[in-house]
């Protein structure tokens, strides 16, 4: 998951895919709701970085489309927040995953 108001377009993400998929890893980026410049929002909401319901959402779709692959989650900046809120808020999740990578998480 990329950083504050950061996409998939964002060249550290580019490169950080490009790496993954060289080492044959399947990736996935999610994009925050209203961030990606040239697609129209269409959800009655905007994203929200206390939120994790599109993250939740991903996961379930991802997790249907690829059952028998295992996953690690990764996020940048306020992206890692948004990973540590979501493996916390439901310590359940924890299971579904090999590992997470947190990467310059602000803390207070």
């Amino acid at each position: 998951i990329p950083g504050i108001a950061n996409t998939s377009d964002k060249l550290y993400i580019k490169t950080f895919v490009r790496y993954a998929l060289t080492a044959n890893f399947r990736v996935v980026v999610m994009n925050h709701l209203g961030a990606l410049k040239g697609y129209t929002i269409t959800s009655p909401r905007i994203f929200g970085y206390g939120h994790t319901d599109d993250m939740d959402k991903l996961v379930t779709i991802v997790r249907h489309r690829y059952s028998c692959e295992p996953m690690i989650l990764l996020g940048f900046s306020m992206g890692a927040n948004i990973i540590t809120k979501f493996l916390t808020e439901k310590p359940e999740r924890q299971g579904l995953f090999l590992g997470a990578v947190s990467v310059c998480q602000g803390y207070d």
